[in-house]
């Protein structure tokens, strides 16, 4: 590839406008010849990239905007909530919108499964502003609005949760979200809570909350032994993953954890992430057992 395309598109993150690298200096010729070798995609008209992009940013910039919401959480880092939804930021007056897979065709505006925002704060526009904007997905403060405003209240706080543990955000930066966000959205920020290790705990402690039961998270109830939940002061709630339990050796040794645990005298449950999300019913009703037998 010439020195000059992949210094201009390395500059823009990736993504450039036709008129973006010809003001940069690279030659029609040029550019034709890296598209037409492959070094180079055209995800949609006037609209080139590098090779390799997630496939959420380049279905996004087909359509005509940047991933957004609670498609970009994962890139930034953020638990992801589940839903097979490309959310996609365009400008709010965008037009020609494309189809995520076939840059020929246009968006059908009755898909379920492209949730076009039109909140893209500027254009592409001319000029070295543009290139200083996050050009595949939005920005962490943007990627939180969007999510919270428009997830579940639970799966808003397991990203919101992840935000405050993996980012640093502030009760200052809370309260900035929080002017921006309805009302409806509030007891959301409320109940940030750091401590939570994982989605599933953060979804855990809100149906928790919302169940009216009194509990302690990251609780020591033994010599070197925290739990992720007291619940009521003699149940212990533990939220499981495979991700951390897959090998023998982890497993062997959350086993004699939980031993431990259960000759403190304690009522111990352990729930997957599955069940969390998707079996709270069952997960809720086997809790209140619990307490209610002591």
């Amino acid at each position: 590839m010439d020195d000059l395309l992949s210094g201009s598109l390395a500059r823009l993150d990736g993504v450039a406008r036709h008129g973006e690298l010809v003001r940069a200096g690279v030659g029609r010729r040029e550019l034709s010849a890296a598209w037409q070798e492959g070094e180079i995609l055209r995800v949609r008209h006037g609209v080139y990239a590098v090779p390799g992009l997630p496939a959420g940013v380049e279905r996004a910039v087909r359509v005509g905007g940047v991933l957004a919401g609670p498609s970009a959480c994962g890139l930034l880092g953020l638990w992801e909530p589940p839903g097979p939804a490309l959310h996609v930021s365009v400008e709010q007056h965008a037009r020609a919108l494309r189809d995520p897979d076939h840059a020929n065709r246009p968006l059908d505006p009755a898909r379920e499964d492209v949730v076009v925002l039109y909140d893209r704060e500027a254009g592409w526009g001319a000029g070295g502003a543009l290139s200083r904007r996050p050009r595949r997905h939005v920005g962490l403060r943007a990627c939180l609005r969007q999510t919270i405003a428009r997830s579940e209240p639970r799966a808003g706080l397991a990203v919101l949760d992840s935000a405050v543990r993996g980012h640093g955000l502030t009760p200052a930066d809370l309260l900035s979200l929080r002017a921006e966000l309805p009302a409806r959205c509030h007891r959301v920020l409320d109940r940030a809570d750091p401590s939570a290790e994982s989605g599933s705990e953060s979804i855990m402690r809100w149906g928790l909350v919302e169940a009216g039961l009194s509990f302690e998270a990251q609780k020591w109830v033994g010599d070197g032994i925290r739990v992720d939940f007291l619940v009521a002061g003699r149940v212990v709630v533990e939220c499981v993953s495979h991700e951390f339990h897959a090998g023998r050796r982890e497993y062997e040794r959350d086993r004699a954890r939980i031993a431990a645990v259960a000759r403190t005298g304690h009522t111990v449950l352990e729930f997957t992430h599955h069940q969390v999300l998707d079996e709270w019913p069952m997960v809720i009703g086997t809790i209140l057992a619990a307490v209610v037998r002591g």
